[in-house]
């Protein structure tokens, strides 16, 4: 599964998201791209360590961000699963299909 999670999301900001996703899944299951406006060095090395697996600010090119997304998938072992519904406390996300 590939997450796109934006770092401010209301209650809950998208760090914390990550984290919870992190403990749940690891990163052979579950890929996170944290988006933000926030481009400070130390927000995104924090969001890189608790378990992020890129860190794209805004504008992005939305290629570019296709062709991460790709990168991060293609850089996995295993086949993409896009069957599980990733479930972390508040927020609850279906898989998109294929196309």
């Amino acid at each position: 599964a590939v997450i796109l999670l934006d770092l401010l999301l209301g209650d809950i900001g998208g760090t914390e998201v990550a984290r919870q996703i992190r403990a749940k899944y690891p990163r052979s299951a579950v890929t996170i791209v944290m988006l933000s406006a926030h481009s400070s060095e130390a927000l995104v090395v924090e969001n890189l360590e608790i378990g992020c697996d890129d860190y794209v600010t805004k504008p992005f090119r939305s290629k570019e961000l296709v062709a991460r997304v790709e990168g991060l998938i293609k850089a996995r072992a295993g086949p993409v699963v896009a069957s599980k519904v990733i479930d972390v406390g508040a927020v609850t996300k279906q898989p998109l299909p294929l196309t």
